[in-house]
């Protein structure tokens, strides 16, 4: 009993002792929590108070920028440019056609308009500078063109005989760098097209001195403007340079160029040599019709390297006569006649002796040609294409002459029918070819048989911009 007692009290003392512990304990937690709430206040107050003392800055807002601006600051001074054709030729056969031309011994053209069966195209970058004023540019340009036989193929391919050899050609055409210093004069040097100019329907450049060189543009004189250059090209073993110069005053222009090159003939009658010089006179307006589009005349001569190929040229191609010599007296323009009637026109006659390399070799081209668009709609209209060229060719004891007359009549989409130079277009065409003279054959069947006339038919693609 006694014992039970004593177990008894052990019990009630270690109950209290508990008790005393778990009170001790529940004070010291609630004390502690009030001294970490004071810990944190003054720790605020001392952090509020370092900032404003060293006037910490608020935390700037992140700004995104505008993706159209940067894209423009991107693209900036940056130039895209182009031509290109493309289309299907088609013979009264069902066979691919090919462009009626007239037969000579060089320097005829052809009327273009449903009369092309190449695939042929260009592509331009040019990136524009403007720094404190001074303008300069870097021009690239590439061209591709379809090989013989291989117009229709979106591939290319070697042949079986030649792994190595593609259908398609790709060649720069231009890499040059300008510059203008000040808004006057223009410098320049590298590859590129210069002094060109070309009459459309007939693709005939009567000017074209494009090469690798030098030059100056608009050289302030008198009333008027000069351009000097000095251009090389390699027309064969030799190089050829040209040194040309034009000079512009109100409707006139004038020109004038010189050439060497270099020739490993024994021939004592081959130049090295030549010069060549033209004017031209811009009418008033459609020849005479003040507000209506534009004409003009165009008198060229050469001699040497000057004449030939080499007139209105910086190409002679070697082995000229040092008496060759040659005349080209041609006149064109075009006008909006009307809301409905527009017409581009063309009227040549060329003359050439001694060229080629063979004395007394001549050749007389006469061209005459006019195109006529009807626009129907906005974006509708039709084509009308005709022209002639004659030919007559002395070569001693082979004479001969050859013509051609050429019809076209072309149903036409475009983005706008009432510009007659608004690029794209897609035309369907019809063209009737008939030839005459000594040597009248226009084109061949498949069977090898010449003929003198034919029809071909097709559409065709071209743009500029």
């Amino acid at each position: 009993m006694e014992d039970f007692f004593v177990k008894k009290r052990l019990l009630l003392a270690l109950t209290a002792f508990l008790l005393a512990c778990t009170l001790v304990n529940a004070e010291t937690l609630e004390e502690r929590v009030d001294r970490l709430e004071k810990e944190l206040r003054e720790t605020k107050e001392e952090l509020q108070k370092q900032m404003a003392e060293k006037q910490i800055p608020a935390p700037v807002p992140v700004v995104i920028a505008n993706p159209t601006s940067s894209l423009a600051s991107l693209t900036d001074g940056f130039e895209f440019h182009g031509y290109g054709r493309a289309g299907v030729l088609i013979n009264q056969d069902g066979d691919k056609g090919n462009a009626f031309k007239v037969q000579d011994e060089g320097f005829a053209q052809k009327y273009r308009l449903g009369n092309e069966d190449d695939t042929y195209a260009e592509l331009e970058l040019v990136k524009k500078f403007d720094v404190n004023g001074a303008k300069g540019s870097v021009h690239y340009m590439f061209s591709t063109k379809s090989g013989s036989g291989d117009e229709y193929k979106t591939w290319t391919s070697g042949s079986p005989t030649n792994p190595g050899s593609e259908n398609d050609s790709f060649k720069t055409r231009q890499f040059y760098v300008d510059i203008t210093p000040n808004d006057g004069a223009t410098y320049w040097a590298g590859k590129r097209y210069y002094a060109r100019e070309d009459i459309h329907i007939n693709d005939y450049y009567i000017r074209n001195y494009s090469g690798t060189g030098a030059g100056i543009q608009n050289i302030k004189l008198g009333s008027g403007a000069a351009d000097v250059a000095l251009i090389a090209n390699d027309p064969s073993d030799h190089p050829e340079y040209t040194l040309h110069s034009r000079y512009s005053v109100g409707p006139w222009a004038f020109e004038l160029a010189g050439h060497t090159m270099k020739s490993d003939s024994t021939d004592k009658d081959i130049t090295e040599w030549g010069t060549q010089g033209s004017v031209s006179y811009s009418l008033p307006g459609f020849y005479g019709l003040k507000d209506k589009g534009s004409s003009k005349v165009v008198l060229q001569g050469g001699v040497g390297l000057g004449s030939g190929s080499g007139l209105g040229s910086a190409t002679a191609w070697g082995d000229t006569r040092k008496d060759a010599y040659s005349i080209n007296l041609v006149t064109y323009g075009q006008a909006n006649l009307s809301d409905r009637w527009q017409i581009m026109p063309e009227l040549g006659y060329r003359y050439d002796k001694n060229f080629g390399g063979i004395k007394n070799q001549k050749q007389q081209w006469l061209t005459a040609g006019m195109r006529l668009v009807n626009p129907i709609t906005q974006h509708f209209a039709m084509q009308y294409e005709t022209g002639v060229d004659y030919v007559k060719v002395n070569k001693g004891n082979s004479n001969y002459d050859s013509g051609l007359f050429k019809l076209t009549v072309a149903p036409t989409l475009k983005l706008d029918a009432e510009n007659f130079w608004g690029r794209p277009e897609i035309r369907a065409f019809v063209t009737y070819g008939q030839g005459f003279g000594d040597k009248k054959d226009i084109r061949i069947d498949s069977d090898g048989k010449l003929h003198n006339k034919g029809v071909q038919f097709g559409v065709q693609t071209e743009v500029w911009f």
